[in-house]
């Protein structure tokens, strides 16, 4: 394990110090080797380095839909924070909305069965608060 001897200074001022600590082994019987990456804006640590963003550019870049175009089922891979929802919905191509899905930050990925959808262009919108922050283009061929 590391530790940084002076975290509130950039660079390599920071001092990071390698392998000062000697656990048993390597994820067996012993820490586990996982980054959290669902840190949030805390306002309360001196150490934190998470940047606030708007949602518009948080959300445009972190919605993944595969397969596309898809036949019986597609997943949505998406980012956010823990404790945070958004709403997916998805309409065909004129407007009628025909799906809706609830994005939890808990997750990262959500799969969409398309049995009840026909072969098509579908188009999907991402909602936060009342707010459009991504949109994009799903295709159905069965």
């Amino acid at each position: 394990m590391h530790y940084i001897e002076f975290p509130d200074s950039g660079g390599t001022a920071c001092n990071v110090v390698q392998n000062t600590f000697i656990t048993p082994g390597y994820n067996t019987f012993s820490f586990p080797n996982i980054v959290n990456y669902d840190l949030m804006n805390d306002t309360t640590s001196a150490c934190d380095t998470v940047l606030l963003f708007h949602p518009s550019q948080l959300y445009r870049n972190d919605i993944r839909i595969f397969p596309n175009p898809a036949k019986d089922f597609f997943w949505v891979n998406y980012s956010l924070s823990a404790n945070e929802n958004v709403t997916m919905e998805i309409y065909d191509a004129i407007g009628n909305k025909v799906q809706q899905h609830i994005l939890y930050g808990h997750s990262k990925t959500l799969l969409v069965h398309t049995e009840k959808l026909r072969s098509g262009i579908y188009f999907y919108s991402i909602n936060s608060h009342q707010q459009k922050v991504s949109t994009g283009k799903i295709v159905i061929l069965k």
